[in-house]
Protein backbone atom coordinates (compact mmCIF):
# COMPACT_ATOMS: atom_id res chain seq x y z
CA UNK A 1 0.00 0.00 0.00
CA UNK A 2 2.99 2.20 0.23
CA UNK A 3 2.62 3.32 -3.63
CA UNK A 4 -0.72 4.19 -2.27
CA UNK A 5 0.55 6.84 -0.24
CA UNK A 6 3.12 8.01 -2.55
CA UNK A 7 0.44 8.33 -5.39
CA UNK A 8 -1.55 10.41 -2.06
CA UNK A 9 1.05 12.78 -1.64
CA UNK A 10 1.49 13.80 -4.89
CA UNK A 11 -1.55 14.34 -5.54
CA UNK A 12 -2.19 16.20 -2.52
CA UNK A 13 0.90 18.27 -3.95
CA UNK A 14 -0.18 18.76 -7.33
CA UNK A 15 -2.72 21.89 -6.89
CA UNK A 16 -0.05 24.05 -4.47
CA UNK A 17 2.73 23.48 -7.59
CA UNK A 18 0.41 24.03 -10.07
CA UNK A 19 -0.60 27.34 -8.13
CA UNK A 20 3.37 28.24 -7.68
CA UNK A 21 3.42 27.85 -11.75
CA UNK A 22 1.24 29.96 -12.52
CA UNK A 23 1.95 32.51 -9.75
CA UNK A 24 5.53 32.67 -11.60
CA UNK A 25 4.27 33.15 -14.95
CA UNK A 26 2.42 36.08 -14.21
CA UNK A 27 5.27 37.79 -12.15
CA UNK A 28 7.51 36.71 -15.67
CA UNK A 29 4.70 38.13 -17.59
CA UNK A 30 4.63 41.15 -15.73
CA UNK A 31 8.21 41.72 -15.59
CA UNK A 32 8.61 41.28 -19.68
CA UNK A 33 6.28 43.54 -20.34
CA UNK A 34 8.00 46.23 -18.05
CA UNK A 35 11.82 45.32 -19.57
CA UNK A 36 10.59 45.20 -22.85
CA UNK A 37 9.40 49.31 -22.68
CA UNK A 38 11.41 52.02 -24.51
CA UNK A 39 10.54 53.95 -21.43
CA UNK A 40 8.38 54.44 -18.39
CA UNK A 41 6.96 56.70 -16.03
CA UNK A 42 5.55 56.16 -12.46
CA UNK A 43 4.40 58.04 -9.51
CA UNK A 44 4.63 56.75 -6.34
CA UNK A 45 3.68 56.94 -2.63
CA UNK A 46 4.74 55.00 0.35
CA UNK A 47 5.55 53.92 3.69
CA UNK A 48 8.61 51.68 5.91
CA UNK A 49 8.91 51.39 9.05
CA UNK A 50 13.11 49.88 10.54
CA UNK A 51 14.92 50.23 13.77
CA UNK A 52 11.52 51.28 15.53
CA UNK A 53 11.20 54.30 13.14
CA UNK A 54 8.49 55.19 10.62
CA UNK A 55 8.37 56.85 7.71
CA UNK A 56 6.81 57.77 4.68
CA UNK A 57 7.72 59.21 0.97
CA UNK A 58 6.75 59.88 -2.50
CA UNK A 59 7.77 60.69 -5.74
CA UNK A 60 8.54 59.85 -9.21
CA UNK A 61 10.54 57.56 -11.82
CA UNK A 62 11.35 57.74 -15.60
CA UNK A 63 13.57 55.67 -17.25
CA UNK A 64 13.90 55.90 -20.86
CA UNK A 65 15.89 54.20 -23.81
CA UNK A 66 19.91 55.46 -23.87
CA UNK A 67 20.93 55.06 -20.39
CA UNK A 68 18.31 57.85 -19.10
CA UNK A 69 17.12 57.93 -15.66
CA UNK A 70 15.27 60.63 -13.01
CA UNK A 71 14.48 59.50 -9.81
CA UNK A 72 12.81 62.56 -7.64
CA UNK A 73 12.05 60.91 -3.91
CA UNK A 74 11.44 62.70 -0.64
CA UNK A 75 10.20 61.75 2.39
CA UNK A 76 10.74 61.52 6.09
CA UNK A 77 12.09 58.86 8.60
CA UNK A 78 11.88 58.78 11.96
CA UNK A 79 11.15 62.60 12.08
CA UNK A 80 14.46 63.21 9.81
CA UNK A 81 13.78 65.16 6.18
CA UNK A 82 15.22 62.81 3.51
CA UNK A 83 15.56 63.76 -0.19
CA UNK A 84 17.09 61.72 -3.06
CA UNK A 85 17.34 63.68 -7.01
CA UNK A 86 18.96 61.10 -9.34
CA UNK A 87 19.27 61.87 -13.14
CA UNK A 88 21.21 60.56 -16.49
CA UNK A 89 21.30 62.13 -19.28
CA UNK A 90 22.86 59.01 -20.89
CA UNK A 91 26.35 59.81 -20.39
CA UNK A 92 27.13 61.58 -16.81
CA UNK A 93 25.07 60.80 -13.84
CA UNK A 94 24.25 63.09 -11.16
CA UNK A 95 23.05 62.39 -7.27
CA UNK A 96 22.04 64.96 -4.71
CA UNK A 97 21.11 63.34 -1.49
CA UNK A 98 19.45 65.60 1.02
CA UNK A 99 20.92 68.13 -0.96
CA UNK A 100 24.14 67.18 -0.64
CA UNK A 101 25.58 66.80 -4.64
CA UNK A 102 27.48 63.81 -5.08
CA UNK A 103 30.71 64.28 -7.68
CA UNK A 104 29.53 63.60 -11.35
CA UNK A 105 30.86 60.63 -13.32
CA UNK A 106 31.01 59.26 -16.65
CA UNK A 107 28.10 56.36 -17.33
CA UNK A 108 29.80 54.66 -19.63
CA UNK A 109 28.01 50.74 -18.93
CA UNK A 110 25.98 49.93 -21.60
CA UNK A 111 23.24 47.72 -19.84
CA UNK A 112 22.21 50.54 -17.06
CA UNK A 113 18.91 51.17 -18.63
CA UNK A 114 18.31 47.20 -19.17
CA UNK A 115 19.38 46.88 -15.92
CA UNK A 116 16.93 49.65 -13.69
CA UNK A 117 14.35 48.24 -15.33
CA UNK A 118 15.15 44.37 -14.37
CA UNK A 119 15.40 46.28 -10.62
CA UNK A 120 12.26 48.10 -10.66
CA UNK A 121 9.91 44.92 -12.27
CA UNK A 122 11.86 43.15 -8.73
CA UNK A 123 11.93 45.76 -6.01
CA UNK A 124 10.42 48.66 -7.34
CA UNK A 125 11.38 52.15 -6.75
CA UNK A 126 12.97 51.36 -3.53
CA UNK A 127 15.23 49.52 -5.27
CA UNK A 128 16.00 52.24 -7.86
CA UNK A 129 16.68 54.66 -5.49
CA UNK A 130 19.33 51.97 -3.60
CA UNK A 131 20.96 50.83 -7.45
CA UNK A 132 21.41 55.11 -7.71
CA UNK A 133 22.54 55.34 -3.96
CA UNK A 134 26.12 54.14 -4.24
CA UNK A 135 28.94 53.19 -7.36
CA UNK A 136 31.82 51.12 -7.11
CA UNK A 137 33.35 50.68 -10.05
CA UNK A 138 35.51 47.44 -8.65
CA UNK A 139 32.22 45.54 -7.92
CA UNK A 140 30.87 46.18 -11.54
CA UNK A 141 31.48 43.72 -13.65
CA UNK A 142 31.13 41.43 -10.45
CA UNK A 143 27.76 42.73 -9.50
CA UNK A 144 26.42 43.65 -13.68
CA UNK A 145 23.97 40.91 -14.22
CA UNK A 146 20.43 41.41 -12.95
CA UNK A 147 20.40 37.90 -11.20
CA UNK A 148 23.20 38.50 -9.02
CA UNK A 149 22.08 41.91 -7.75
CA UNK A 150 18.87 40.82 -7.13
CA UNK A 151 17.58 37.23 -7.53
CA UNK A 152 14.41 36.08 -7.18
CA UNK A 153 12.46 32.61 -6.20
CA UNK A 154 9.71 31.21 -4.35
CA UNK A 155 6.77 32.12 -5.87
CA UNK A 156 3.34 31.70 -4.71
CA UNK A 157 -0.02 32.88 -5.41
CA UNK A 158 -1.35 35.30 -3.32
CA UNK A 159 -5.07 36.70 -3.02
CA UNK A 160 -7.88 38.78 -5.25
CA UNK A 161 -7.91 42.52 -4.24
CA UNK A 162 -9.42 45.34 -5.29
CA UNK A 163 -7.10 48.16 -5.19
CA UNK A 164 -9.04 51.08 -5.86
CA UNK A 165 -10.62 50.84 -9.32
CA UNK A 166 -7.89 47.67 -9.84
CA UNK A 167 -8.59 44.42 -10.02
CA UNK A 168 -5.33 42.62 -8.89
CA UNK A 169 -3.96 39.24 -8.24
CA UNK A 170 -0.89 39.28 -5.32
CA UNK A 171 2.06 37.43 -6.27
CA UNK A 172 4.66 36.90 -3.38
CA UNK A 173 8.10 36.04 -3.33
CA UNK A 174 11.87 35.85 -1.96
CA UNK A 175 14.15 38.80 -3.43
CA UNK A 176 17.82 37.55 -2.60
CA UNK A 177 19.84 41.01 -2.91
CA UNK A 178 23.62 41.43 -3.08
CA UNK A 179 25.80 40.69 -0.24
CA UNK A 180 27.24 43.43 2.06
CA UNK A 181 29.97 45.32 0.12
CA UNK A 182 28.67 45.55 -2.64
CA UNK A 183 27.92 48.99 -4.72
CA UNK A 184 24.70 48.57 -5.58
CA UNK A 185 22.53 48.54 -2.05
CA UNK A 186 22.59 50.17 1.17
CA UNK A 187 23.33 47.94 3.96
CA UNK A 188 19.38 47.74 5.20
CA UNK A 189 18.90 46.04 1.24
CA UNK A 190 20.64 43.24 1.87
CA UNK A 191 20.01 39.68 2.67
CA UNK A 192 16.58 37.92 1.53
CA UNK A 193 13.93 40.28 1.28
CA UNK A 194 9.91 38.71 1.41
CA UNK A 195 7.83 40.37 -1.13
CA UNK A 196 4.05 41.01 -2.24
CA UNK A 197 3.33 42.39 -5.48
CA UNK A 198 -0.44 43.27 -6.60
CA UNK A 199 -0.63 42.83 -10.04
CA UNK A 200 -3.40 44.77 -12.25
CA UNK A 201 -5.02 41.69 -14.22
CA UNK A 202 -6.30 44.38 -17.07
CA UNK A 203 -2.59 45.67 -17.32
CA UNK A 204 -0.29 43.04 -16.20
CA UNK A 205 1.68 45.93 -14.39
CA UNK A 206 2.18 46.41 -10.64
CA UNK A 207 -0.25 48.64 -8.31
CA UNK A 208 1.68 48.24 -5.35
CA UNK A 209 4.23 46.19 -3.52
CA UNK A 210 5.32 45.13 -0.32
CA UNK A 211 8.94 44.49 0.87
CA UNK A 212 9.94 43.64 4.14
CA UNK A 213 13.58 42.11 5.53
CA UNK A 214 15.08 41.24 9.01
CA UNK A 215 18.20 41.24 8.69
CA UNK A 216 20.37 41.67 11.68
CA UNK A 217 17.30 42.78 13.71
CA UNK A 218 16.75 45.86 11.33
CA UNK A 219 12.96 44.27 10.49
CA UNK A 220 12.82 46.86 7.56
CA UNK A 221 9.63 46.93 6.18
CA UNK A 222 8.19 49.17 3.11
CA UNK A 223 5.31 49.90 1.15
CA UNK A 224 4.64 51.31 -2.39
CA UNK A 225 1.94 52.51 -4.19
CA UNK A 226 2.00 53.20 -7.94
CA UNK A 227 -0.44 56.27 -8.49
CA UNK A 228 0.34 56.59 -11.72
CA UNK A 229 2.53 54.40 -14.39
CA UNK A 230 2.98 54.75 -17.94
CA UNK A 231 4.93 52.74 -20.14
CA UNK A 232 6.23 53.97 -23.39
CA UNK A 233 5.40 57.70 -22.95
CA UNK A 234 6.89 60.43 -24.78
CA UNK A 235 9.13 62.40 -22.41
CA UNK A 236 9.98 65.54 -22.71
CA UNK A 237 13.69 65.65 -23.25
CA UNK A 238 14.15 68.51 -20.47
CA UNK A 239 13.37 65.72 -17.88
CA UNK A 240 16.97 64.24 -18.09
CA UNK A 241 18.69 67.51 -18.13
CA UNK A 242 21.59 67.72 -15.16
CA UNK A 243 21.32 70.69 -12.95
CA UNK A 244 23.63 73.30 -13.77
Amino acid sequence: MRWMALLTGVLLAAPVLGQDNNAEKLFHKMEKKIRSAKAIHVAFEGDMTGEGKKGKFNGSLDLAEGNKLRLDCSGDFGGEAMKILAICDGKVSYVALNGKVQPQSPNTEDADFAKALGIFARAGAMGIMHLHHHKDKADKKEHGELDKMAAIKDFKLGGKEKIGTHETQAVQYHLDFAKQGTAQVTVWMQGTAQVTVWIDMATDLPVKREMSLDENGKNFRAVERFTAFDLNPTTDLKTFQLPK
